[in-house]
């Protein structure tokens, strides 16, 4: 089955694969059919459950886990037709989380937040450092909280059909291993978006049950049953679903903002197209959980008058733990990335030649530039021409923000704009970063203030979209609940293309996805239960198809916990190196010893410059324990101790400065002189960082030097 979900077969291939293998394998206790395999996994499937709406009534009235009227009890609809009933499906969460607790070592990590070692006792390191957090009554080491997002995706090109999933991940679990457990416990599949009252129904009574009484599990450890809370408390999407799950106004709308009161403006666009709503840099007061209530309240009784943009009535605000203003985040991935950068990108490019901004003209210049970028393999996609940008997905909007864009765009864009720009780019990376310090997070919300105010100023209000206003709030996010990175919708993205995979045909989809995700998370337990360890090849094969990293055959680890892949080299040391080699060891230097190529060096695979078998990437660019920032030129091991042969980068210097920002995390450096290298233990590597050498002409090249605010974000 393992096989099947990472091929995505059809049920023909399906059938076909099961006859293959009987056919070779006639005595084989493998099941023969689709069907017969399909019984294995009843038990998985039999975890779904159907509620019932109806598709007749604008409010898609609920009708509970079956139909026991016959007419909708709002609409008077007839029941009894089917084209006037639909279904969503609800995964139980807390039956999700007993199997979790139960058959994995998530429950040993729940308590992460309390033994964490942190770089900076008062930093913001993640969800537990924001003042939201601290504040949620109940929290302990024997409880869990939840972030949730609730997000359309296109099922198909050619319908208007979508689906809406309900997506939760335990917070207390460590980043990396929060964003691989991602819950599925809900499901709308519809020509139109969900209806709150209708979807959320479920899932709120399933909150509020958790909350005040928890769930059971055993555990295997202390041999007892155990009961822990669970506390949703975060709410991270784009501002669409955003706007459609608090009940309110869109953006487009007069009081369309989630966390303040700004009206905004209506003007009419230049285009010639239908007027739109644009927000000045003007501070306005802030909406509070209290405030929204009594705007409900006012909403419900005057009919479909609204206060403040609130629409009315809404279900979350049942959860008790959960903010209804607070509770939502500004997402970063959807605002900054495809929506300020974005634009930005597009008034550069696509505006009047008339526009001071405008540098359309110079795009091949830009293009020349950019895909001569070779980054680090940990960016997953290489630079691809500014003249695609409308097919750039969110990962590359991040690296053209944050690496590229700063040092192509210093010589490009006019100095004024460059530098606005550069209160943007510092101010998401400060909010972007691993370990943030109050002074930064004051330092980054002035920079983004500025870049609001400034934004009016330079570029007209005509262009002050809903996402450049949002920018005001998003450092009172990290404030409440950490840095951009613990929150933002990358995780929850990269599972919706996941779940879209789960399908086949156009029959039955949602039951088809939420069925398949099911079994996909039952699968590590089956494979402990039935797949024999000592078989090498058979649990090597399974965690393959489940997507898990199996390191080369050929590599070796030394005792300081370093992987050296590849294999090896016996060489003599030349006469430099072994002066190199003297400075740090005490013992007597060998002639000869084995040289590598590739390292995995705390989780992060780092190549030499000798590497020739990638040729799009640099691999080899790393910063050292002290600060400074080196070439690694090769891997060589010691009486079981891994060095390397590296060469230092020197003449630092923050390459881009104005007057009201300093960028920080873009170096220029001298290139490295190919005689001068060093001798270092590889424990003295701490990460790899994005290198690039751009030619002045007359055989002059400068360097840079791009740090990655954290280590966490995958693309």
């Amino acid at each position: 089955m393992a096989f099947v979900l990472r091929h995505c077969l059809t049920k023909i291939a399906l059938d076909d694969l099961l006859s293959l293998l009987h056919v070779f394998l006639p005595q084989s206790i493998l099941p023969s059919t689709r069907y017969m395999l399909s019984r294995l996994f009843s038990l998985c499937q039999g975890k779904v459950e159907k509620h019932f709406f109806c598709t007749h009534c604008s409010t898609n009235t609920y009708l509970g886990r079956s139909v026991s009227v016959t007419e909708c009890p709002v609409c008077k609809a007839c029941l009894d037709t089917d084209s006037n009933v639909g279904f969503f499906l609800v995964l139980p969460l807390g039956n999700q989380l007993k199997e979790m607790f139960e058959n994995s070592n998530v429950s040993s990590l729940i308590d992460y937040p309390y033994n964490r070692v942190k770089k900076t006792a008062e930093n913001i390191e993640d969800i537990y450092d924001g003042d939201a957090y601290k504040k949620v009554k109940g929290l302990s080491e024997s409880n869990v909280s939840l972030t949730w997002n609730c997000d359309g995706a296109s099922a198909f090109n050619s319908s208007s059909k979508s689906i809406w999933p309900l997506q939760c991940v335990i917070n207390e679990l460590p980043f990396h291993i929060r964003r691989l457990h991602i819950l599925l416990t809900g499901l709308w599949f519809f020509s139109s978006k969900p209806n709150i009252h209708t979807f959320l129904k479920p899932f709120v009574e399933e909150c509020i049950k958790l909350e005040k009484v928890g769930f059971t599990w055993f555990d295997k450890v202390s041999n007892s049953v155990k009961q822990t809370k669970v506390f949703t408390i975060i709410g991270s999407c784009d501002s669409v679903a955003r706007a459609l799950l608090q009940n309110i106004k869109q953006f487009n709308g007069r009081f369309g903002c989630s966390w303040c009161v700004n009206p905004g403006v209506c003007i009419q666009s230049e285009s010639g197209g239908p007027p739109k709503r644009v927000y000045n840099s003007e501070l306005y007061p802030g909406r509070s959980h209290s405030q929204y209530i009594d705007d409900a309240k006012f909403a419900v009784q005057n009919g479909r008058e609204t206060r403040h943009g609130v629409k009315g009535a809404n279900p979350l605000l049942l959860i008790n733990s959960f903010n209804i203003i607070d509770g939502f985040v500004v997402d970063y991935m959807h605002c900054v990335l495809l929506g300020v950068t974005k634009h930005m990108c597009s008034l550069w490019f696509d505006a009047a030649a008339t526009e001071p901004w405008y540098i359309g003209h110079k795009r091949r210049v830009i293009d020349k530039i950019l895909l001569a970028i070779k980054p680090p393999s940990n960016i997953t996609r290489t630079p691809r021409s500014v003249f695609s940008m409308a097919q750039w997905k969110a990962s590359e909007w991040r690296n053209w923000l944050l690496f590229y864009s700063p040092i192509i765009l210093h010589d490009i864009l006019p100095v004024v704009y460059f530098s606005h720009y550069l209160l943007l780019v510092e101010g998401i990376g400060i909010l972007n970063m691993e370990s943030i310090s109050l002074e930064d997070l004051n330092i980054a919300e002035n920079y983004l203030h500025m870049f609001v105010a400034q934004f009016e100023q330079l570029y007209r209000i005509n262009f002050m979209t809903y996402n450049i206003h949002l920018l005001q709030h998003i450092s009172s996010s990290v404030r409440d609940w950490g840095p951009l990175w613990s929150f933002s919708n990358f995780m929850f993205e990269n599972n919706n293309g996941f779940l879209l995979d789960l399908f086949n045909g156009t029959q039955g989809i949602s039951i088809q996805i939420c069925r398949t995700f099911a079994i996909f998370r039952n699968l590590p337990v089956l494979a402990m239960r039935y797949v024999d360890n000592s078989c090498t090849a058979a649990v090597e094969f399974f965690n393959r198809c489940m997507g898990k990293r199996l390191h080369s055959k050929k590599a070796s680890r030394t005792q300081d916990d370093v992987t050296l892949l590849g294999v090896p080299k016996f060489r003599t040391l030349t006469a430099s190196e072994k002066c190199a080699l003297e400075l740090v060891m005490t013992d007597i230097i060998p002639d000869q010893v084995l040289f590598y190529e590739r390292a995995i060096i705390g989780g992060v695979m780092i190549h030499s410059e000798k590497y020739r078998r990638v040729t799009k990437r640099i691999n080899y660019c790393v910063s050292l324990s002290d600060g400074s920032y080196a070439l690694v030129k090769r891997f060589f091991t010691v009486n079981g101790t891994c060095f390397a042969f590296l060469l230092p980068l020197q003449n630092f210097r923050c390459v881009f400065k104005s007057p009201d920002v300093v960028y920080r995390h873009i170096f220029s450096a001298r290139p490295p002189n190919s005689d001068h290298q060093i001798v270092l233990t590889v424990n003295n590597i701490v990460t790899k960082c994005v290198y690039f050498e751009q030619n002045l002409g007359s055989g002059n090249k400068k360097c840079f030097v791009c740090t990655f605010p954290n280590r966490w974000e995958l693309d």
